[in-house]
């Protein structure tokens, strides 16, 4: 029996929104959108190279992404991707939205913070 050393890239984190055409997914360090239901993916520019770990997407053109160090990014168009200032340098590894101003981010340590003005003030919850 022969063995690889091969290391198999973790699966996509599909972050799918109320309009079943619309979805982005996390592959490795990228963001990537599809518009036609999963049909063609294209790649977004999210200017950091945190991994991030996970996302919500609320509607067709609002997501949430979260990562290492406590990254957060959202947009809000569907392309454009904005910084969101987190408190504290943690590691992100969950978050919740119901629209583009109102996030509950989970740190891998368990604790929430949450925001209702699209992040200009969070509060540990």
């Amino acid at each position: 029996m022969k063995t690889t050393d091969q290391a198999v890239a973790p699966a996509p984190i599909v972050i799918a929104s109320p309009d079943p055409e619309s979805r982005w997914r996390i592959v490795g360090g990228t963001v990537e959108h599809t518009a036609d239901g999963g049909a063609t993916w294209q790649p977004q520019s999210i200017a950091v190279a945190t991994p991030m770990r996970a996302g919500a997407a609320p509607a067709a053109r609002v997501c949430w992404v979260v990562g290492v160090a406590g990254v957060v990014l959202r947009t809000t168009d569907g392309t454009t991707w904005t910084r969101i200032p987190f408190p504290e340098p943690a590691d992100l590894v969950s978050v919740q939205a119901s629209d583009a101003s109102h996030v509950v981010a989970t740190t891998a340590d368990g604790r929430r913070f949450a925001t209702g003005d699209a992040g200009a003030t969070w509060v540990r919850q």
